[in-house]
């Protein structure tokens, strides 16, 4: 029993080695490729306008703005793996209701995804959103999407959506 504790420790040890840093690279990437969401963001939208956001502490620290994890991000989670009784759209709605009544946007980057095609996670998602909310995206890049309701302004004048060209290699 002592060996196979040891055996199990070592392997623990060793894959926190080897993995923790492959996902702190993979999260650093994914930082530096978001850069331009996050200073367009505290350029462009007033400070008091709150964001929902799957990674909310890595939003507001990098934007500035209050920001939260969106409302049933766990049944969405747990439905989009195939588990749950929530459906992915009904999801949506939620946020979509809630960001109605808090005045968010809603911010979704590809650090939100995890393997090996977070680009193409985030527009199947933006897709998604388009199809069955009445969310509408204000920013966007092949790392990025800010969306916001027709009826929120982000400033004096309503800010059209932006396509920057990717910081990506």
């Amino acid at each position: 029993l002592t060996a196979a504790a040891s055996i199990a420790f070592a392997l623990q040890f060793h894959m926190s080695l080897t993995t923790t840093p492959e996902l702190l690279a993979v999260q650093q990437r994914a930082l530096k490729e978001c850069a331009p969401v996050f200073n367009w963001l505290k350029r462009e939208v007033p400070a008091s306008t709150p964001l929902y956001a799957w990674q909310d502490a890595v939003t507001f620290l990098y934007s500035g703005h209050q920001s939260i994890r969106p409302p049933a991000q766990d049944a969405f989670l747990k439905d989009s793996l195939g588990v749950g009784a929530n459906s992915v759209e009904q999801s949506f709605k939620i946020w979509e209701k809630s960001a109605a009544a808090s005045g968010s946007l809603l911010v979704l980057t590809t650090g939100d995804f995890l393997g090996d095609s977070p680009e193409q996670m985030l527009e199947g998602t933006k897709k998604t959103i388009l199809e069955n909310t009445r969310f509408e995206p204000v920013y966007e890049t092949t790392q990025a999407v800010v969306f916001k309701l027709p009826e929120q302004t982000i400033s004096a004048v309503a800010v059209p959506a932006v396509r920057p060209t990717s910081t990506s290699p």
